[in-house]
């Protein structure tokens, strides 16, 4: 009798997690499943990190998608369903076959694929207690020649938060010091449904035309009650009044990609050639009125239109072939063409018929940016030893274009090398190292200099002098495996150059700026610990940790100070097969405190769990529950000359959850038996999928990294 294998699987530059355990892939969103995966972190917002650090790419089927870029990408990740997906990889040092972009690494979301002629199916949907729903269908129908495949979702999240504001704040001028309390209350709700579509068909034998299509459209209307109270009197800081505000988004998403994939003899050897079109817009409305009772004056009516429309081009040509039975070469190149375009439109008056355009608040910014890059990787195995030498080498073509102010045209190049080795020290133990460097690049509102305006006491700007981050990551690794037991050990360090921060700037009066700067180095040195092992009968244990150190050297100035901190996070699981019909799962996250730029993050506690029951091979019901203790909040201190701000803020996520999955087609579908890592290698044995860019897109994935 074999042994089970672990849900986790290694590949020389990254680890595959399989979600057929993860309670939270049925019904859930992706940022649920996520949130199980060693060393990735997902906060209450959606905001992605690995080891803390939240410069991270996700990629779909090894290919970029606009859903997780943009100011939105975190909502969406909250929304999406994590159903249409198979597995989860996590590379935390990606070889030179990948984009550079995302110092703390790449997820790539694996999606459901059907390798065998036929057609399958599923429909979910779930209830959640505080108002939200969510359903989503997916099928594919696969055929010797054609493969189809499509998914369809909509989901409603209810939003209800308090935010508890309270700050020190200094006037420059005169030195007066006002304690203000600036509290808010938050309701709403966010809507999100997509469409999604792919297709592979056969010309000829060892060539196939592949396409995907994508469109999701986000929907969210929110409601603040928010008030502002000094302790001042007189002067500048004399500031009492309440706000009543409401902000609307309804934002689209497209994509749409086309591959030619040629398959020569041996394994996972072809060349891929891909284009692909994308754009998403963010059009945020956002009208308050400031009744005042200190100092007497009339009332405030503003209405602030943010505009923001990003379109990207996307070109690739990759190579991938066997050398000899213990070599492979994998070279290419990796073309992006993007474009932002930025518009701010403010409306003031004292009442929404008196309000006009004011044009000294208004922008309207143009951000163009080219990366030309190829890359090259070579795999060779020593016996024992394998190792994975990489290089990238990119021309980044950038143009910064602000109404009233001359064009600034940028230009730079970058290589980044990478290097992967692994050695079998015995039969159950696996040694590796790596190194990649990676970079984090400003977007366009990051590089904006125009001041935009939010509130009499709230600005943004941005910097044009920005430098790109630049992050050199060493990693050595410690694996033992047995049956369906696993453990790993790991050591990181990251060197982090010229890092891209926002910071809070105090203007007096008030009023805060909110900007960016690149601040110096930030030093992490870290280690990982991830473990699953069965406990008794049925019962598994698994446990993740990461322990580390940030230092940050940067220059002291008006708005940053060096400083480091211990963090760490915990996330014990467990698993219980009851029996073949019942399974239980129950999850603790806890973060420690965090340390930021200008200040820190609170720790963060609580628990989830699930229950799932099959009716039959078609039918199961599950029933999940987020934060059931209530422990739950966010504390977010910012300590700087002339400015204490502490915020604590109640999301009332605490919620249950009840879902249904159906699935269709004339057999149910099996779980898989084992991990597919070779995306090429699978197209080829099932005549192909189509994916790309799609996201849930079930037909299988288009050769690639």
């Amino acid at each position: 009798m074999q042994a089970k294998r672990p849900d986790v699987q290694r590949e020389i530059d990254r680890k595959s997690y399989n979600l057929g355990t993860d309670q939270q892939a049925a019904t859930g969103s992706l940022a649920d499943v996520l949130r199980n995966l060693p060393g990735v972190e997902v906060s209450p917002q959606g905001q992605v990190s690995i080891r803390g650090d939240s410069s991270v790419t996700i990629l779909v089927d090894g290919q970029p998608s606009p859903l997780f870029q943009g100011p939105g990408a975190a909502a969406l990740l909250q929304q999406l369903p994590a159903s249409a997906f198979e597995r989860i990889e996590v590379m935390t040092n990606p070889s030179a076959a990948f984009r550079p972009e995302g110092t703390g690494g790449v997820l790539n979301l694996i999606s459901k694929k059907r390798l065998q002629s036929g057609r399958e199916g599923s429909v979910s949907a779930k209830g959640i207690s505080t108002g939200g729903f969510g359903v989503n269908a997916r099928g594919v129908y696969v055929s010797q020649k054609l493969t189809l495949s499509g998914t369809a979702f909509a989901n409603r999240n209810v939003v209800w938060a308090d935010l508890a504001s309270a700050r020190v704040v200094t006037d420059p001028g005169s030195g007066q010091v006002a304690h203000v309390s600036a509290p808010t209350a938050q309701t709403g709700a966010s809507n999100v449904w997509g469409l999604t579509g792919a297709a592979s068909y056969q010309l000829k034998p060892g060539l196939r035309l592949l396409g995907d299509v994508t469109y999701v459209r986000n929907t969210t209307r929110t409601n603040l009650a928010n008030s502002y109270a000094s302790s001042a009197l007189t002067g500048p800081l004399a500031q009492d009044y309440l706000a009543q505000e409401a902000s609307s988004l309804s934002g689209p998403v497209d994509a749409a990609s086309l591959s030619l994939v040629r398959t020569y003899a041996g394994q996972d050897h072809n060349l891929t050639l891909r284009a692909a079109y994308s754009d998403y817009r963010y059009p945020v409305d956002d009208i308050q009125t400031f009744t005042y009772q200190l100092p007497a004056q009339a009332n405030l009516y503003q209405d602030i239109l943010d505009d923001l429309t990003h379109r990207q081009v996307d070109l690739k040509a990759e190579y991938k072939a066997p050398l000899t039975l213990t070599t492979r070469l994998d070279i290419g190149y990796d073309g992006q063409l993007s474009e932002d375009d930025s518009d701010n439109v403010d409306r003031l008056g004292v009442s929404p018929a008196s309000a006009v355009i004011v044009p000294a608040l208004d922008d309207a910014f143009r951000f163009d940016q080219s990366v030309q890059a190829i890359f090259a990787t070579y795999q060779m195995r020593l016996g024992k030893v394998t190792v994975l030498p990489g290089l990238r080498l990119e021309a980044v073509d950038y143009s910064i274009g602000d109404a009233g102010m001359p064009t600034l045209d940028r230009h730079y190049f970058e290589a980044y090398p990478t290097f992967h080795a692994d050695y079998q020290l015995t039969q159950r133990i696996d040694l590796s190292a790596s190194y990649s460097r990676r970079v984090n690049r400003p977007n366009g509102q990051e590089y904006d200099p125009f001041r935009v305006y939010a509130s009499p006491v709230a600005f943004r700007q941005g910097n044009p002098d920005l430098a790109p981050e630049i992050t050199d990551a060493f990693e050595a690794e410690a694996v033992w495996t047995k049956g369906a037991a696993y453990m790993s050990a790991s050591l990181f360090y990251r060197d982090h150059q010229d890092l891209v921060s926002n910071v809070t700037q105090d203007l007096g009066g008030g009023a805060l700026l909110t900007t960016f700067v690149n601040a110096g180095h930030d030093r992490v040195t870290g280690a990982e610990l991830a473990v699953n092992a069965p406990l008794a009968h049925h019962i598994t244990f698994n446990l993740s940790t990461d322990l580390f150190w940030n230092d940050l050297d940067v220059p002291t100035t008006a708005f940053e100070r060096p400083s480091s901190g211990f963090q760490a996070t915990l996330r014990p699981k467990i698993n219980w097969d009851i029996n073949p019909k019942d399974f239980l799962q129950v999850t603790l996250y806890a973060t420690s405190r965090t340390l930021t730029l200008q200040g820190y993050a609170g720790p963060i506690t609580y628990v989830a769990a699930g229950f799932r029951h099959k009716f039959n091979d078609r039918i199961s019901l599950d029933l999940t529950t987020i934060d059931p203790f209530n422990t739950l909040r966010v504390k977010n201190v910012v300590t700087v000359p002339g400015l204490i701000e502490d915020n604590e803020i109640d999301l009332h996520q605490q919620q249950v959850a009840i879902g249904l999955t159906f699935a269709l087609g004339p057999h149910p579908r099996q779980g898989p038996k084992d991990f597919d890592f070779s995306a090429g290698a699978a197209a080829a044995a099932s005549g192909g999928g189509a994916a790309g860019g799609a996201p849930g897109a079930a037909g299988g994935a288009a050769p690639g990294p």
